[in-house]
């Protein structure tokens, strides 16, 4: 019964961890770390398979990028992936070409972007 009296929990407030010097240091290295690593990443992945061809995958992504957009349409309502990466890559190689780098850019965005999403 003591116990039980001795416990106070204002229920107005919410406990607030305190932000000291040391949280934020700790915090700046891991997000360089974290950074670190993907941008190592990125340019690994970028230097092994740039003098490689296109892979199967790549060449038709490549041949849904090439085409008009009546085109694209029609080969992605017969394919049964999902459009949304086809249809960034189309865009992209309306803008940038459609040499075998512009074609694996946006796979390569995706690289980046995944595990700094995650991270938020």
């Amino acid at each position: 019964m003591a116990y039980e009296n001795s416990l106070h929990i204002d229920s107005g407030t919410v406990p607030q961890r305190s932000t000291t010097s040391h949280d934020r240091i700790d915090k700046t290295i891991t997000l360089f770390c974290v950074l670190t690593a993907v941008l190592a990443g990125t340019a690994l992945r970028w230097l092994v398979n740039a003098d490689e061809a296109l892979w199967y995958d790549e060449v038709w992504t490549g041949t849904i990028a090439i085409q008009d957009w009546r085109g694209a349409l029609e080969i992605l309502g017969i394919d049964f992936n999902a459009p949304l990466f086809y249809l960034s890559v189309w865009g992209w190689v309306q803008i940038f070409g459609s040499s075998d780098a512009a074609i694996r850019a946006p796979g390569l965005i995706a690289t980046v972007a995944a595990p700094c999403v995650a991270w938020l």
